[in-house]
């Protein structure tokens, strides 16, 4: 977009731009220049950008978080031959989506792309109830991800909504999200507390998981209370997801140890038409 600058040129043929003020993705941004002349072989950026239009700002940096449309308002900096942009960005959403990447209100952090390696650090993530720290490197040649990852609810329906209604409770999960674009893959521990599922109640529950769009792999999963225990491991598929959490009609392959706990209720979580003892 057109901005007003003052440019100057020094006796080694550098050409600067200065005090460029205008729009930027129907926003507002300032901005400074360098470029290196009569051959191009450096040049320099600096922009602050306020509530600039979110979808265009983060494909500058090639990477979509899959947050709604939102206004961003942050920093841009280059120096050197190639493109290669760092500074900090806060995002906050003005559309709310059906799932628990639609309900982010807000995400910030800093960023630093070198050639095709983009390193997100101090990421900040939150939902009107959850947040989540994370950071790391996303490869935007090979579309994959590494991002280690700690995110605490005090609402899991907030984050299994709409996929998935029948479950309550307050979560820790620490781990890594890594894998492709299009098919990530989560690990790591989750701890619940006050928990509840298919409203069969638990003070606590822990497992360690690893899960993709259409698998869960449950390696050890404990819940109960002081009266009695369940320990699961297993697998559930669900084969008809379309997105991260859509845990709607599961297929499960799960063992199970049972100790002082009422098993008909118990397995009604799994197989509600389920009768026995």
């Amino acid at each position: 977009y057109p901005m007003a600058v003052v440019s100057t040129r020094d006796e080694k043929g550098t050409m600067r731009f200065l005090d460029g003020d205008g729009m930027l993705y129907n926003g507002r941004a300032k901005a400074s220049a360098s470029i290196a002349l009569p051959v191009v072989n450096h040049f320099t950026l600096d922009i602050d950008f306020a509530n600039a239009d979110s979808k265009p700002l983060f494909k500058l940096i090639g990477w979509d978080p899959g947050v709604p449309a939102g206004k961003v308002k942050g920093t841009l900096h280059h120096t050197g031959e190639i493109f290669s942009p760092k500074g900090f960005f806060d995002y906050v959403s003005v559309e709310t989506g059906k799932d628990v990447l639609g309900r982010v209100k807000s995400l910030a952090g800093s960023y630093d792309l070198e050639g095709e390696l983009l390193a997100l650090r101090e990421l900040k993530v939150r939902t009107e109830k959850s947040e989540a720290l994370a950071g790391g490197i996303v490869d935007l040649k090979y579309h994959t991800l590494d991002l280690p990852i700690v995110m605490k609810t005090p609402d899991l329906h907030e984050v299994t909504s709409p996929y998935y209604e029948a479950r309550q409770g307050e979560g820790e999960f620490k781990g890594n999200v890594t894998g492709t674009f299009d098919d990530p893959m989560i690990s790591g521990r989750a701890t619940i507390i006050k928990a509840a599922i298919e409203g069969y109640p638990a003070e606590g529950i822990t497992a360690d998981l690893v899960y993709r769009k259409n698998l869960l792999q449950v390696k050890d999963f404990t819940a109960g209370d002081k009266s009695g225990t369940a320990r699961l491991s297993g697998t559930i598929a669900f084969k008809d997801a379309k997105a991260l959490f859509d845990v709607a009609r599961p297929t499960w392959a799960l063992q199970a140890v049972l100790k002082n706990i009422e098993s008909e209720r118990f397995v009604k979580i799994f197989f509600s038409r389920y009768s026995g003892s």
